[in-house]
């Protein structure tokens, strides 16, 4: 070991006694090898294995409004659990690098699929500039960032611009959720996907209205494909 990385080790471990990396689902310390999420919590997240069900829920959801190649998601959203925990930090306790590690687990997961399928670029929702700058980073970007990596293919975070600011979707009901997000997506790059198959990202997919707004925005791609990183049943 030499000098300097003895001192590498020795600040890290200092680090991490007074400022421990917690798991973003429990709070508990983490371990040296655990990222974002202990051992625990990710050996019992709820995968929902829909990669391996063709015709699932998503698909049924989306197909007869968007010519899909296929749509998953990694996680069931359980409401005052784990995945719930793990999206709000994502979401709003800025925390991109915890949708990158997520993004890339589940990529590895529907490697196989998204290339026998033909994916060939990860696009995510995107924030209208204002959510943007108050937040400071679009949690679904750094999901299609992991994706692309674990898959093997391109990104290209900012394919999709949102074009009106919008308020959340959260209480509204899937009609209202539908006109809310009407129009509101148009192509900011069309070169990054023209004549590609887009596997388009975000975090939950609830009714699909956001999902097929983008989907409406791509007609320039040849097939999109959907996965989120968690669905509520």
């Amino acid at each position: 070991m030499t000098f300097i990385t003895g001192l590498k080790e020795i600040a890290s471990a200092t680090t991490e006694l007074f400022l421990p990396r917690l798991c973003a689902a429990c709070k508990a310390a983490l371990h040296s090898g655990e990222e974002c999420i202990c051992l625990t919590c990710e050996s019992t997240l709820p995968y929902t294995s829909l990669h391996l069900m063709r015709g699932n829920a998503m698909e049924m959801a989306l197909k007869s409004e968007v010519n899909l190649g296929f749509a998953c998601s990694y996680l069931h959203y359980l409401k005052g659990e784990g995945p719930q925990q793990m999206l709000f930090h994502l979401k709003y306790g800025n925390m991109p690098g915890l949708g990158v590690y997520l993004g890339r687990q589940f990529g590895i997961l529907i490697k196989e699929l998204a290339l026998e399928q033909g994916a060939e670029v990860v696009v995510p929702v995107p924030l209208h500039p204002r959510k943007m700058l108050s937040r400071g980073y679009n949690q679904s970007a750094a999901i299609a960032q992991g994706l692309a990596e674990g898959i093997g293919i391109e990104v290209s975070p900012k394919a999709l611009r949102k074009i009106r600011h919008t308020k959340s979707q959260t209480k509204k009901s899937r009609e209202a959720r539908q006109a809310n997000v009407a129009n509101m997506f148009g192509v900011a790059i069309p070169e990054a996907i023209k004549g590609k198959h887009v596997l388009l990202t975000d975090d939950v997919m609830t009714t699909g209205a956001t999902l097929r707004a983008c989907a409406a925005a791509l007609t320039c791609a040849s097939k999109i494909s959907v996965a989120t990183l968690a669905v509520r049943d």
